[in-house]
């Protein structure tokens, strides 16, 4: 019997194995939670974060799939607003609170831009005694409905007590009803089961838009300033941006995204305008968008007339769509992105003037960066040919902890070099494809050494510059106070013996430079920060497994590399990479000789031989040198001639 119960243990087991329960797929990318507490249908607004455009992308189609409790996939519709025609609902309850008067008061809140047109309470198991008091919330301020209206039965015999009130069109943001009349047995139980329907439509163009604070990242390009703003999602309608500044703003502005040509980044710019004059908010202006942006990241380019400080604030104002479903089972449903059904939105629902049971919000979106990564290599997997090191001066190690999508910042020893377009990215000896962002200003801070000379009222800097073998664009000294000095800046010269002063721009290269300020008859200054400005290019890239990758670089004869990335680089950008930092170069001593001197002593290799048949000539010299031929007898005759 024990033996029974154990194989019928195994077959159960590997049923639940070969054949799962159907629940929710693993598979999702972005998922929030909606609670229903009864069967009914619920409406929503879309959060941005669930905005997720179908690939390949069509129209205004988003990639969106609602689970319901039993984890099975549920109909649903998008639209962006509802007509204005008067509709029903039933409004959820808030709080209910017992007062010291012994009344029972019961609070709702209501849809935004709701204009009220009639309330209707159902009251079971009532006293008849019982009493109806109605205030509504509109501007702050609680106005009185109406007061102390009888609960009617809407037939002979019925248990249910109905009020209904009609209500000249006010937009109430919130309601409040009072119940009296009740005594010691009933005080709770109708406030339990109380049921409030609202009849009203919604006012003006009913699109709903929400503002929402967007993170943003600084980049320097020559003489610009970019702002590079991270989306919460992609296919996500944008009405504006709201840009707050340090200062107030003016000049022009422009909107783009980017795009990859020949291997190189490019920004693709959509539109312009100009902030002129000063506004209500002169440290806040506006940027409008109006389109439906289906990237990660819009760029925002900034050309100031004057100083503006620094970027304080991102928001946006985006447009999103409402969601409508059918609660069949009460419990939790889940929407999700990431499983490929593409959804449309609609302009108008495809039922008018239904039933809802209540307007919910989402919970906060959850994030699944491991699918994601998944789902970004399964989609975008490109694979790189054999790696030859042969030419190649160094390499510096990467270390990647997860597989994903990478953003590898290299470091300003390698900005600084040339032939950056040789570099080649290494796993296992076979290349990793790329491709190139684009070109962007990066500052370092530099280490330096402090003099002062007492003697002249002199402040010596010597300041490392980076190694390589360009120099940066340009320095920066920072030091604080009100003052005017004397700077001199010199350097180390080829052919020349100490520090030399620097008069033109075209300097040869040095490791170090010094500044010589001369103080006069004033009090010292003090340099707080000594930064390098360098030119760069950040490498993009896939990364399949975890691990220690390797940039090789320093080949003078490599050329760029042509890898099928290309065909979808523009693709990538859409999501979000994760940034790496490159570790220290070192020399890579491999060379083409070495490489061939260790085939040649291989098992195949003839250099074994070779050096086995030299050493036996030597052993053979050797020999002779130390057993030399007998010398002959003195006469100058050997021994055959005599006997001749």
């Amino acid at each position: 019997m024990k033996f029974k119960t154990n194989i019928f243990l195994i077959l159960a087991i590997f049923s639940l194995l070969l054949f799962p329960v159907t629940g929710e797929k693993a598979a999702w990318l972005v998922r929030a939670g909606i609670s229903a507490n009864a069967t009914g249908t619920y409406q929503s607004y879309l959060p941005a974060e669930l905005h997720r455009a179908s690939q390949p992308s069509s129209g205004q189609n988003l990639d969106l799939t609602l689970l319901g409790p039993d984890g099975n996939s549920r109909a649903f519709e998008l639209f962006w607003r509802e007509t204005t025609e008067p509709t029903s609902m039933v409004l959820a309850s808030e709080r209910v609170e017992l007062l010291e008067d012994k009344r029972l008061m019961w609070e709702g809140k209501l849809p935004e831009n709701y204009v009220l047109q009639n309330i209707k309470v159902h009251l079971p198991a009532y006293p008849e005694m019982a009493k109806v008091s109605i205030d509504g919330l509109a501007s702050d301020t609680w106005e009185t409905v109406e007061s102390n209206l009888a609960v009617l039965k809407p037939a002979p015999h019925s248990r249910v007590g109905v009020v209904s009130v009609p209500i000249s069109e006010k937009n109430f943001s919130r309601i409040r009803i009072y119940l009296t009349g009740l005594d010691d047995k009933f005080q709770m139980t109708p406030i339990q089961a109380m049921l409030v329907i609202i009849e009203g439509r919604r006012s003006g163009s009913n699109f709903f838009t929400k503002m929402h604070d967007l993170t943003f990242e600084e980049v320097a390009r020559e003489e610009n300033r970019e702002i590079r703003i991270r989306m919460p999602g992609t296919g996500i309608l944008v009405e504006k941006l709201e840009i707050s500044t340090e200062a107030m703003f003016q000049g022009s502005w422009i909107i783009g995204s980017e795009k990859i040509v020949l291997g190189q980044g490019e920004f693709s710019s959509l539109s312009t305008g100009q902030i002129q004059g000063i506004s209500k908010n002169p440290l806040t202006f506006n940027v409008p968008v109006n389109q439906v942006w289906k990237d990660g990241i819009l760029i925002l380019i900034l050309r100031e007339n004057n100083w503006s400080g620094a970027i304080k604030q991102v928001k946006a104002s985006f447009r999103l769509p409402k969601i409508a479903f059918a609660a069949d089972l009460v419990g939790n449903f889940q929407l999700l992105t990431g499983q490929n059904k593409s959804v449309a939105i609609a302009e108008m629902p495809a039922a008018q003037n239904r039933l809802l049971q209540a307007e919910i919000t989402f919970a906060e979106a959850e994030f699944n960066s491991a699918q994601q990564a998944e789902d970004l290599l399964k989609n975008y997997a490109v694979g790189g040919g054999p790696f030859n090191a042969d030419g190649y001066r160094w390499k510096a190690p990467i270390k990647i902890e997860k597989p994903g999508f990478y953003q590898l910042q290299i470091s300003s020893a390698v900005a600084l070099e040339d032939h950056l377009a040789g570099l080649r990215l290494v796993f296992d000896n076979q290349q990793v494809p790329y491709f190139v962002g684009r070109a962007q200003e990066r500052e370092e801070p530099l280490n330096f050494n402090h003099e002062f000379n007492a003697a002249d009222n002199q402040s010596i800097y010597q300041i490392r510059l980076p190694s390589g073998k360009n120099l940066p664009v340009y320095l920066k000294v920072k030091t604080a106070g009100i003052f005017s000095r004397s700077v001199t800046v010199e350097n180390h010269e080829a052919g020349k013996v100490g520090w030399q002063p620097w008069k033109t721009l075209n300097w040869q290269n040095s490791e170090k430079m010094r500044l010589d300020i001369w103080h006069g008859d004033n009090s010292p200054i003090s340099v707080s920060q000594a930064l390098a400005h360098y030119q760069t290019q950040d490498l993009f890239f896939n990364a399949a497994v975890s691990g220690e990758y390797l940039v090789y670089g320093g080949n003078s004869s490599a050329k760029a590399p042509n890898y099928d990335i290309s065909l979808i680089k523009n693709s990538m950008l859409k999501a979000e990479p994760q940034k790496v930092q490159m570790g220290e170069a070192a020399p890579h001593s491999e060379t083409a000789i070495a490489r061939q001197i260790e085939d040649a002593f291989s098992e195949k290799g003839i250099g074994l031989y070779l050096v086995l048949g030299l050493v036996t000539l030597v052993l053979i010299v050797l020999i002779v040198k130390m057993f030399p031929e007998e010398a002959p007898p003195e006469g100058g005759q050997n021994k055959t001639d005599k006997e001749n």
